[in-house]
């Protein structure tokens, strides 16, 4: 992991922001995880950054050229086998998207999902000559090889992760991998940006929201609402204009990404304070909070920003990297066996109130195959979460 994650940096120190910065994945890390508050950030190596860097880099050369043609069904003459088309079910779609694709969550993003280890390639388009000004912004790289560097080194990093969740709970360090693997093969990725007034075609130049948007109490448009991932665990990067190799990590907000936290009923929603391309934010999901019992918090969080400072996005592109590493379909989904988590368990059946924070409900095992066909079609009929986004 060395090679990954910065050696460099004191593990665990205290920004003057309030925000976590760990250099290593470890025990003062993991405990972060588990006050299920504030996400720990984890600061990518000098060898690390210029995967990142170029990976978004080459993402969003490539999503210029297919959202150009790419009407609302998801076609485009001359990918059609890289698009996705209407109908697909978004627990495993792989391809590209415009915005409003595959379900509400994506109204203000547009971009690539990567399921299942699927990779697929892009090539130029026959309708772009190679001295058109359109080919001299893709990078010579191919979509391929740096979508996989970007996705192994994540991948790196959350084996990493798991294995130190594991170890805290008493389970053997490869547990997660044995029972549930193998994750990589079985995990979904994206890569997206945001357009804050919808479809660029359609409303960008106009400067107008589009219709069915989402606000929060205190006004603030939701570009995402809020939600806990459908993974084990989830990494996050997000992309800034003034990242570069010797600068990638910034501590002044992470462009409306907010957590929930539950011991703060005044104020609940905080920002995630720093961002960057060599910035990795760590979210516990709502599949490992299930199986832990409620050791390790689901982290609720959205995207929501005031109208006036939407045209930020616009000027610094937010395009986000989200990995949701998941089980394979024919785990099983049960208690760990774990004895902090038949504690917590007992604990929880014990005291039998709904509002312990914390406390999981579990009739009967399940399949993670079975959880997510369930969770899926919830993403896809646009229901809105059982915590309501508007709730300060």
């Amino acid at each position: 992991m060395d090679k990954v994650l910065k050696t460099d940096h004191r593990g665990g120190e205290e920004s003057k922001y309030g925000s976590k910065l760990f250099a290593t994945v470890s025990d003062s890390m993991v405990d972060v995880l588990q006050q299920g508050r504030d996400p720990p950030i984890l600061a990518l190596s000098k060898e690390a950054v210029p995967v990142i860097l170029q990976g978004f880099r080459t993402a969003k050369s490539y999503m210029e050229i297919l959202r150009k043609d790419t009407d609302a069904s998801g076609h485009h003459h001359d990918y059609k086998n890289v698009c996705i088309q209407d109908g697909e079910d978004s627990a495993d779609a792989s391809g590209y998207h415009v915005c409003g694709g595959l379900s509400r969550y994506n109204m203000f993003r547009e971009g690539f999902v990567f399921s299942n280890n699927s990779m697929y390639d892009i090539s130029d388009p026959p309708s772009i000559s190679s001295t058109s000004s359109s080919t001299k912004k893709i990078p010579t790289s191919t979509f391929r090889m740096d979508m996989c560097a970007l996705y192994d080194t994540m991948s790196k990093i959350a084996s990493n992760v798991l294995s130190e969740i594991a170890s805290s709970l008493g389970l053997c360090r490869d547990f997660f991998e044995t029972e549930y693997g193998p994750i990589k093969e079985h995990s979904q990725w994206h890569l997206k940006r945001y357009h804050p007034y919808g479809p660029p075609k359609e409303t960008q130049a106009s400067r107008k929201l589009p219709s069915g948007h989402q606000r929060t109490v205190d006004g603030r448009v939701v570009l995402l609402p809020v939600h806990t991932d459908p993974s084990l665990i989830s990494l996050v990067v997000i992309s800034r204009s003034k990242d570069d190799d010797r600068c990638a990590v910034h501590f002044d907000g992470a462009m409306g990404l907010e957590y929930h936290d539950d011991t703060d009923p005044d104020t609940p929603w905080h920002n995630v304070l720093a961002s960057g391309s060599g910035a990795v934010i760590l979210f516990v999901g709502s599949v490992l909070h299930r199986i832990s019992g409620g050791v390790f918090p689901a982290t609720r969080h959205r995207v929501a920003m005031a109208e006036t400072a939407l045209d930020n996005i616009v000027l610094d592109e937010r395009v986000v990297a989200t990995f949701f590493f998941r089980p394979a379909p024919h785990s099983i989904l049960r208690l760990l066996p774990s004895p902090t988590v038949r504690e917590r368990h007992l604990r929880n059946t014990t005291l039998n109130s709904k509002n312990y924070r914390g406390n999981v409900k579990h009739d009967r095992d399940i399949s993670f195959s079975d959880w997510k066909r369930k969770v899926s079609k919830k993403y896809e009929k646009g229901r809105r979460p059982a915590s309501d986004h508007s709730k300060k």
